[in-house]
């Protein structure tokens, strides 16, 4: 079961206790405190994983509330928000100094404040996640077990897998997709991608790093090295891409992790949510790629702008950052040299960027409505193929380097088919499903969607019924409105115009105690059937997404290369 936070509210005034009540009571576990003196206690008792605080308050205020938290050990890292109607400069400074992590003033939109709550128990678990790994890679040195699978285990914990989609603002969503193939289980290239808020807007960062060498010792450098760079990052307020990469370097030497011919590349970028500005930091590392309407450019490119020398081999580096401003439709592809390099075993020679821009352009030459997942695939296959090398998902690489590929596209979730269904009765949902469905269907073998008809056609026809069986209740007055849009997956969202409702409470159509129940089986086999199933609103919006089964970059959608001879 997943964990309920807990939030502590401690104000003197019954009115605003009663307003935060109602706005959390939802989601979280919540304690309340009328003066500061009560509140310290329910602190020391309750442990919670947030306090929200008034700053006038009769005894005790709250900025000495919030330094006496923090002189505890067993509250210190607890973040504290101030709600006040205090919203001057020199009372905000007050506050930060006395230790809070953010301000909300009243009075305060809802959807601000849960999101700001949000964002600061997701900071919280963060910086617990990175304790506990760090607890567990001392304990592990300690006993001197290191083991290449178990140092290979830490890492892949501490970056997790890149969400696959992550929403923007104005219907926009950033796909992501990415292939980590080590030549050998002590590879030294590692990747992540996470999101993150800093004020009123959110970043996207990615980096990925390549480390000298291939011994068990570069994958510890690799965990020290994304360890500590998660740690700036969960830094209040977030530190700009250059000025990270800077302290990483210098953090990284200084500890002495890296010595003699210890180094690492790296291109590391973030995308800001509002603006989708990219900033983008090459150390030592190949260029970015960015696709867009089948063109493509390498960043850096020859004016070096972002261009840097290697990481963790020189002190005092001041980094520079480059800066690109991306659209709706764009792809950007990360590698590291693994990639290039693949022919060296074979062929005796290398790949270079603009090799690999050739072999893009010759994909989407062949398939112009190419998505990211897919173009990674056939770009691997394709540089594979030249190469002489079977380097392919999900964990094949007869090469003699690492080859890690991280595939990025900004999906525009506006542009889709949309139909208006006004089903009068049971009797005639099948021609209602058939009359969005057929569309669907055409396309469905040519996108590689083969062996998945039934289970989307099934999926589709169970969220129909319950449509208008559940969330119009049959009335044939009410329409149901369905989208959909093939992008990286097929994804298809259907509205209806009921109250909407929580579908974590229905139960298990497969427990012994409801194989006879009337209810939960539609959402059982919707969940079964499709890849991601989400509920929008208030329930009574569904959206679903269907991935293609096909392995990216099978050899019959593999286009030749031939390297262009040279003049």
């Amino acid at each position: 079961m997943a964990h309920r936070p807990t939030i502590l509210v401690i104000d003197d005034s019954e009115v605003n206790r009663g307003i935060l009540r109602n706005l959390l009571r939802h989601d979280y576990t919540l304690l309340f405190a009328e003066n500061g003196a009560t509140g310290l206690e329910a602190a020391r008792q309750g442990l919670p994983d947030l306090v929200l605080l008034d700053v006038v308050m009769p005894d005790l205020d709250g900025f000495t509330v919030c330094r006496r938290l923090k002189a505890e050990a067993a509250t210190a890292d607890t973040p504290v928000i101030f709600i006040t109607g205090e919203a001057d400069p020199l009372s905000t400074k007050q506050g930060f100094e006395a230790g809070a992590v953010d301000y909300i003033v009243k009075p305060f939109y809802p959807a601000e404040a849960l999101a700001r709550i949000r964002n600061h128990l997701a900071l919280r678990d963060a910086r617990r996640r990175l304790t506990e790994q760090n607890d567990l890679l001392r304990e592990t040195i300690r006993e001197q077990e290191i083991s290449i699978d178990l140092a290979r285990k830490i890492l892949a914990h501490i970056n997790a897998a890149p969400p696959r989609y992550t929403e923007l603002p104005g219907g926009l969503l950033l796909f992501a997709s990415c292939c980590i193939l080590p030549c050998k289980a002590e590879g030294g290239d590692h990747l992540f991608l996470r999101s993150v808020s800093s004020g009123n807007s959110g970043r996207t960062l990615f980096s990925l790093k390549d480390q000298s060498g291939h011994a068990v010792n570069c994958v510890l450098r690799s965990i020290a090295t994304d360890l500590t760079h998660h740690g700036l990052l969960a830094a209040t307020p977030l530190l700009p891409l250059r000025e990270t990469m800077t302290r990483l370097n210098d953090t990284l030497i200084d500890a002495g992790l890296f010595g003699g011919d210890d180094f690492f590349t790296a291109i590391s970028g973030e995308i800001d949510h509002q603006t989708l500005a990219l900033r983008y930091i090459s150390a030592g590392h190949p260029p970015l790629l960015l696709i867009r309407q089948g063109k493509t450019t390498a960043l850096p490119g020859s004016d070096g702008e972002g261009a840097n020398p290697p990481l963790g081999a020189i002190p005092g580096l001041s980094l520079a950052a480059g800066h690109y401003q991306l659209k709706p439709g764009d792809m950007l592809i990360a590698y590291s040299d693994g990639l290039t390099e693949m022919p060296r075993r074979q062929r005796d020679s290398v790949f270079n960027s603009d090799d690999l821009r050739a072999m893009l352009r010759q994909i989407m030459q062949a398939s112009p409505e190419i998505h990211a997942e897919d173009l990674l695939g056939q770009l691997l296959a394709t540089v594979a193929a030249a190469s002489g090398e079977t380097v392919a998902l999900p964990r094949v690489n007869s090469s003699a380097d690492d080859v890690t590929i991280l595939a990025l596209e900004i999906e525009d979730s506006r542009a889709c088919h949309s139909q208006t269904l006004v089903p009068s009765s049971f009797e005639n949902l099948d021609a209602m499903l058939h009359c969005f469905y057929t569309p669907i269907q055409g396309e469905l073998a040519g996108r590689g969607y083969h062996d998945l008809e039934f289970k989307i056609h099934a999926a589709l026809c169970e969220a129909l019924v319950n449509a208008f069986r559940h969330g119009n209740r049959e009335n044939p007055a009410k329409p149901v409105e369905v989208r959909w849009r093939f992008g990286n997956d097929l994804t298809v969202e259907i509205i209806d115009q009921g109250d909407g409702f929580c579908p974590a409470g229905l139960p298990d159509p497969t427990d012994p105690r409801h194989l006879l129940g009337d209810s939960g089986r539609g959402i059982f086999i919707i969940r079964k059937f499709a890849d991601s199933v989400e509920w929008l609103g208030r329930g009574n919006h569904l959206r679903l997404r269907f991935a293609a089964k096909t392995v990216p970059g099978t050899a019959e959608k593999t286009v030749p290369f031939r390297r262009k001879p040279e003049a």
